[in-house]
């Protein structure tokens, strides 16, 4: 057998190697197409923990509120990814809530400076294709977003 014979055969296992490996063995690889096509889903949302009192306490006093419920952290998720759902992205549930929660902290410190308040929430809210920010433009529709759903008994400047 010459070295061209033996390649040709090499380059066809590997061909047939390659789409062994690549075949779909099922609908795995229609269920990624379409999860890619389909609208986000809002993440899993656990309901919220109980918290003890003087942590509770601490946090009142810090201008942070209690973990809503489970229907409001769905209207709060959903709310997000309308704006942009890289907002929400792969985090959990959790991790976009107590974001929020934190930005309802600075809210109650900073209730008369807006311009304060996006610029916080631009840098509170991130990810990894805009890990400075979304912008100012969408960290104001965050904020009004977080005020709503998480606080929405704090005074606010209005945009």
């Amino acid at each position: 057998m010459t070295r061209r014979q033996l390649a040709a055969i090499m380059a066809v296992l590997c061909c047939a190697l390659l789409a062994l490996a690549c075949s779909s063995g099922g609908d795995s690889t229609a269920g990624e197409v379409e999860e890619k096509t389909t609208p986000q889903a809002v993440p899993p949302i656990s309901p919220p923990p109980s918290t003890d009192p003087a942590m509770a306490s601490a946090l009142a006093e810090n201008g942070i509120p209690p973990s809503p419920d489970v229907s409001t952290q769905r209207a709060y998720l959903e709310a997000l990814i309308a704006i942009n759902p890289a907002i929400v992205g792969k985090k959990a549930a959790d991790t976009i809530v107590d974001r929020g929660r934190n930005q309802c902290g600075s809210i109650s410190k900073y209730p008369n400076d807006r311009a304060k308040l996006v610029e916080l929430t631009n840098s509170r809210f991130s990810a990894p294709e805009a890990p400075n920010g979304f912008g100012l433009p969408t960290a104001e529709k965050i904020l009004d977003v977080v005020h709503e759903h998480l606080c929405p008994t704090y005074p606010m400047a209005k945009a």
